[in-house]
């Protein structure tokens, strides 16, 4: 095969695309990506996040208010910890919540 002796021929002897182009495809993505993930984070900020656990005492709190609580085996079953473990965590939960509360505008 012979080499191409000028500009024209390199373009149209070319059997792929410059690195350059093959590339930016994939950088719109990414920026199209970033730009979504931005706008969700930014969304959830005003929102307080709980995790898991204090969503599961939370409900289980819920559950058993109406029956004058949970029976001791019960929570230790549920969450390995002592019921006066678990009215310490429950009452850590609610002041950080109150607080959470407080500081909203």
């Amino acid at each position: 095969m012979t080499e191409p002796t000028n500009l024209e021929d390199c373009r149209s002897t070319a059997s792929h695309s410059s690195p350059g182009e093959q590339a930016a495809p994939e950088i719109r993505r990414y920026r199209r990506w970033q730009h979504r993930r931005r706008e969700a984070n930014q969304t959830r900020a005003g929102k307080p996040r709980m995790d898991r656990e204090v969503e599961d005492i939370l409900e289980f709190v819920r559950t058993w208010a109406p029956y004058g609580g949970a029976p001791e085996e019960e929570i230790f079953v549920r969450f390995g910890m002592s019921p006066s473990r678990f009215k310490e965590k429950l009452c850590e939960i609610l002041d950080h919540i109150e607080r959470k509360i407080g500081e909203q505008p």
